[in-house]
């Protein structure tokens, strides 16, 4: 691929996890600026599971082949099971008819699933992100629009506040 000069545009992503991690790779292979606003210290995910469906990995080598080779390098091949989905949505008890307990569907996994702990993933992507991109310590407090440019106005903890083209919550909480 030849590379060009990198685009005007400035994306700021809030958050340094899998997703934060895995979408900066993406756009550092498309030649896209960026910069990652990580609230901790250091790139840190929880050391929990995680598996991703075969189109969740065609997907990860779309954005860019080292997302999956991170992913490949630190999976194990599960000997078989079954994951459950769960309804994330519905409060405990809002349907009496439903637990939040209960899965929607389990899947039997059989052999051949690949899983990895989070961490491990998180290690082995953020090994590509050039440590320019990343600023840590940085707690979003809020994101507003500027009404000249249109540009998202993104206000930290810390007082600072940075423009950005485009803000991208990569983080559930």
């Amino acid at each position: 691929m030849t590379r060009t000069n990198k685009q005007s545009l400035e994306v700021a992503i809030i958050g340094g996890g899998t997703t934060g991690l895995a979408l900066a790779l993406g756009l550092l292979n498309r030649d896209v600026n960026f910069t990652i606003y990580e609230r901790v210290q250091k790139f840190e995910e929880l050391g929990v599971g995680i598996t991703f469906t075969p189109n969740a990995q065609r997907a990860m080598e779309a954005l860019d082949p080292r997302v999956l080779q991170s992913f490949i390098s630190v999976a194990t091949q599960s000997s078989g099971g079954t994951i459950g989905f769960v309804d994330g949505f519905r409060e405990q008890g809002e349907d009496p008819h439903i637990s939040v307990e209960d899965p929607f569907f389990q899947v039997d996994i059989k052999e051949g699933f690949k899983a990895c702990r989070r961490c491990d993933f998180v290690d082995q992507i953020a090994k590509y992100i050039p440590v320019e991109n990343v600023r840590f310590g940085k707690s979003l407090e809020s994101v507003e629009t500027d009404g000249d440019s249109g540009k998202a106005i993104l206000s930290f903890r810390d007082g600072e506040k940075v423009k950005a083209d485009i803000g991208v919550l990569s983080s559930m909480w």
